[in-house]
């Protein structure tokens, strides 16, 4: 040991002690501070490599070579500049620190061993939003050592299906109607259109020409996320009236025929008539005639 104050010259010490006093010294450097030099650090996702809106994801920071560890291990994400989660390690004993809201953490297996050489470190996001979609990592406060950044995508799919024109909509007979679909997913979602179990569309848009009564009722859009699970449905429903146009016509039609069939109706009977007395004028002149024939005197 040196006494403090006093200044050691070594230039009388030969190299062999010099170097025997440096290892000294370095050993007990390691043995009373942190050993967490050489561990490794690596962050890895839950069973997906993608976290899907409003539900959970977890983060796993494994650290190795990491027997005998005291350090914090901080959990980070852009553009956050400060750690948005703290778990500390101290030999055999791990503690969560510090968690931001909306999060949890939790300590991992080999945590309770200050031998393990692997320990493994939990952080999970309750609830993925659209900020969770970044850049995260974790690493060790004083060892500054730190894993590869991992890229989170979040995918998601809206809690509604919406319609432009929007449901129900009133179409006239013999008109056309585009439905459009929407559902703001990440990545795109696939869409298809059914009535019944009749297939329409395997697109977002319905198109309908020639409408008609028959056309009238609901129809279906579902919206599925080509990556996540997310499946949406929803009904179109459509109401038909009748044409204004078809109608004039039909009813110029219906008075055409009313007006021919009143004519008819009375004209038939006036012929008759008119026939009959003919067939009666024409009976009486001959009886006329053959009564005037037997008078006459031979």
């Amino acid at each position: 040991m040196f006494s403090t104050g006093k200044l050691v010259s070594l230039s009388c010490w030969s190299p062999r002690k010099v170097s025997m006093l440096w290892k000294s010294f370095l050993l007990a450097f390691v043995l009373n501070c942190d050993v967490s030099l050489d561990a490794s650090v690596v962050l890895s996702g839950s069973s997906s490599s993608y976290a899907v809106m409003n539900e959970s994801f977890t983060f796993t920071c494994t650290i190795t070579q990491a027997a005998s560890l005291v350090d914090a291990v901080q959990f980070f994400y852009t553009p956050s500049v400060s750690p948005v989660g703290i778990i500390t390690q101290d030999g055999g004993s791990c503690s969560v620190f510090r968690i931001q809201s909306g999060y949890s953490a939790f300590c991992g297996s080999g945590t309770n061993s200050s031998s393990s050489t692997t320990k493994k470190y939990i952080y999970k996001i309750n609830r993925a939003t659209e900020r969770d979609a970044t850049d995260w990592w974790c690493g060790l406060n004083t060892a500054t050592t730190l894993s590869e950044k991992f890229s989170l995508p979040v995918y998601s799919g809206r809690n509604s299906v919406t319609f432009s024109p929007r449901s129900p909509a009133t179409v006239g007979g013999g008109n056309s109607l585009t439905v459009t679909c929407n559902a703001n997913c990440t990545p795109s979602c696939s869409f298809s259109w059914t009535r019944g179990s009749q297939n329409l569309s395997a697109s977002s848009k319905l198109q309908l020409t020639n409408i008609a009564k028959n056309h009238e009722g609901a129809y279906t859009c579902t919206a599925k996320n080509i990556v996540s699970s997310y499946v949406k449905s929803s009904n179109f429903t459509l109401i038909v009236k009748d044409d204004p146009k078809r109608m004039s016509a039909l009813g110029a039609g219906a008075i055409s025929g009313i007006v021919i069939a009143v004519v008819l109706a009375l004209a038939v009977p006036t012929v008759w008539i008119i026939y009959k007395r003919n067939i009666q004028k024409k009976q009486n002149g001959e009886g006329k005639n053959e009564r005037t024939t037997t008078e006459t005197p031979i």
